[in-house]
């Protein structure tokens, strides 16, 4: 008997001995982040409305890229909705196409649910979409990526982005098809027209100095007058180029001021020439185009003689003068033009 107790005994002392603390073996359970400030819930597209003071506006053409986006790979982020007002806080844009793609408001969507004041939904309303407090594109990891997407072969314009916002961004090389033949074959005429814009700023300046009593002579790319000299502080003039026997024409991209009106006149025939040459050019594109439509965006430039005129050209049209590009739509709306037209079916 007294064997058996003692085998019992050992076989206890054993199993104390192996057996694991479930305090000790058992991780602790991961917490949802304190700063988590949404639940997920299922709910009717009826029950959402639209905040009446939400500010975001969206143009017809960012519209259109982002409605292509959403039927291409669905909606993969939720809207943030405000129980307490019903409220749709973050994506006025995406339910409006959503509902134009069901063809009602009879349907169910995952929500991301808060429960706030109407002051505190105001304020989340504008900071979801406010870009001062979101990220930026680091444009050489952007041109990478998308450059990668395109060697393999896939949409570049999935991004969002248009083809005439890559032609800003990364300029001709993201340009192809009949847009990169336009490009190649204008090239040059775009060269005029740059050096055209640079040589009448440097007009300007001129014509500023002559009314400020400086001088209105040619002006070499090193900034001294072509007669001048050191000695005569620089300021060069019509009679030492004669007596010197050099010419007063522009070298190198050299700029005359109204001292030498013959030059101007004969820089005004280069820059009618070199309009008309691209007009006839643009004709003869738009003409080989009839017929024959693209989904792709056309990037159009207009140039100005200087920044006075094209902030009047801005001013007059109620533009806003801070922005570098402007869509269709927004530009067709400045002019009161009906766009796109009816016969675009659009």
């Amino acid at each position: 008997m007294a064997k058996k107790a003692s085998s019992s005994g050992k076989g206890k002392a054993a199993g104390k001995a192996t057996m694991p603390s479930a305090k000790s073996t058992l991780p602790s359970k991961p917490q949802v982040s304190k700063y988590q400030g949404y639940e997920k819930k299922r709910i009717s597209r009826s029950d959402i409305k639209n905040a009446p003071y939400n500010p975001r506006q969206m143009s017809a053409g960012a519209r259109k890229r982002l409605k292509r986006g959403i039927e291409k790979f669905k909606l993969v982020n939720s809207l943030v909705w405000n129980a307490r007002t019903g409220n749709l806080v973050g994506g006025h844009q995406r339910i409006n196409i959503l509902d134009d793609l069901e063809g009602n408001q009879d349907y169910l969507i995952d929500i991301d649910k808060i429960d706030v004041d109407l002051a505190t939904e105001k304020k989340l309303n504008v900071l979801l979409n406010n870009p001062n407090a979101q990220g930026q594109f680091d444009a050489s990891m952007l041109e990478d990526l998308v450059a990668g997407l395109k060697i393999d072969g896939e949409d570049v314009h999935d991004t969002g982005f248009t083809t005439g916002d890559f032609h800003k961004m990364f300029g001709d090389a993201f340009l192809e098809g009949e847009f990169k033949d336009q490009a190649d074959a204008e090239a040059d005429d775009i060269a005029a027209l740059e050096s055209m814009r640079e040589i009448g700023v440097a007009e300007d300046k001129a014509r500023a100095n002559a009314k400020e009593g400086g001088s209105a002579v040619a002006v070499s790319e090193s900034g001294s007058g072509d007669g001048g000299s050191e000695s005569d502080g620089g300021s060069g003039s019509s009679s030492n180029d004669s007596e010197a026997g050099t010419s007063s024409g522009p070298v190198d991209g050299a700029v005359i001021g109204d001292a030498n009106a013959s030059d101007t006149d004969d820089q005004e025939e280069g820059r009618d020439d070199t309009k008309q040459k691209m007009y006839e050019r643009r004709q003869k594109f738009i003409e080989q185009q009839v017929g024959e439509h693209s989904n792709d965006d056309v990037t159009v430039t207009v140039v100005f003689h200087g920044d006075k005129d094209l902030l009047a050209f801005l001013g007059r049209l109620d533009l806003d003068a801070t922005k570098r590009y402007f869509d269709a739509f927004e530009f067709a709306e400045a002019i009161n033009l009906d766009w796109p037209p009816a016969s675009d079916g659009e």
